[in-house]
């Protein structure tokens, strides 16, 4: 099994031009796709949307994110890597892009409206190479059984991912948060004002050798706790839904790195979904 990996450095961001030439309107544009804001989303006027990227300069690919989507279970997406020359370099062939099959199916239209309780799903491909030559990227989502009738899609991340040599300790602990607030009325009532519901993660690097402590050191500090930052706890898991839980996209709580032993450190972390 995989060891939890980290996308830090958001390559998709950097792209000379994004094109999607299937946007419902100007206001849900492939631009909302650069914002961190999670309720500010591209959407597709239909369930089979292609979303392009393309540098200037060669960039490094291993792993490509959709952090918060209402792609449905029965969604698949395609990731194609061209070089300068346009010439292929992957193709992933179009594969499951949701671990979970445990995605919101109620009443309401599964969009953007709910991802800011919970309701969301989110893709992670992990390239089995790591392309450094990557001068363009094709993104082709497909889900023509989705009930609301488009895709609405908060961010894309790329780039190469971290992993670390050991992994994290058992004992890890995933939070659902629920920022309701319950009050008693004159009238003796106990009522609820619905709030907002996010994820935590909290997990420990018990034994962090020398070498992963400078890349370490890099993502405490470039991401600090003022950046977003992706962390997949279960990567390529056998156990979709685990795998699926257990990925996050948000900001790190302020930790320290402890001298353990020689050329040995340990590490606490906690993130907080975006």
């Amino acid at each position: 099994m995989a060891n939890l990996r980290i996308l830090y450095k958001n390559i998709a961001d950097n792209a000379s031009s994004i094109s999607v030439l299937t946007a419902a309107s100007v206001d849900m544009d492939y631009d909302k796709l650069l914002t961190e804001i999670k309720t500010e989303v591209f959407r597709s006027t239909n369930t089979s949307p292609t979303i392009t990227y393309n540098w200037s300069t060669d960039q490094s690919i291993n792993c490509v994110i959709l952090p918060c989507t209402n792609l449905s279970e029965s969604a698949t997406i395609r990731i194609k890597l061209y070089d300068t020359l346009n010439n292929l370099l992957y193709d992933s062939t179009a594969v499951d892009a949701v671990l979970s099959t445990h995605i919101y199916s109620g009443p309401l239209t599964y969009n953007v409206n709910l991802f800011s309780f919970g309701f969301y799903s989110k893709t992670a491909h992990w390239i089995p190479t790591l392309y450094s030559t990557v001068r363009k990227m094709e993104i082709i989502l497909s889900d023509p059984s989705n009930p609301a009738g488009y895709i609405d899609c908060s961010r894309v991340l790329a780039g190469e991912y971290w992993e670390p040599t050991y992994n994290v300790d058992k004992g890890l602990q995933l939070s659902t948060l629920d920022e309701s607030i319950t009050s008693r009325t004159n009238a003796g009532n106990l009522v609820s004002n619905r709030g907002f519901i996010y994820d935590k993660v909290s997990f420990n690097y018990a034994l962090v050798p020398s070498t992963d402590k400078s890349t370490l050191s890099e993502i405490i500090k470039s991401v600090g706790t003022s950046k977003n930052f992706f962390i997949s706890i279960f990567p390529e898991n056998s156990d979709g839904d685990e795998e699926h839980d257990f990925m996050l996209y948000g900001k790190r709580s302020n930790s320290a790195l402890t001298y353990k032993a020689f050329t040995f450190y340990d590490h606490s972390m906690e993130v907080t979904s975006w």
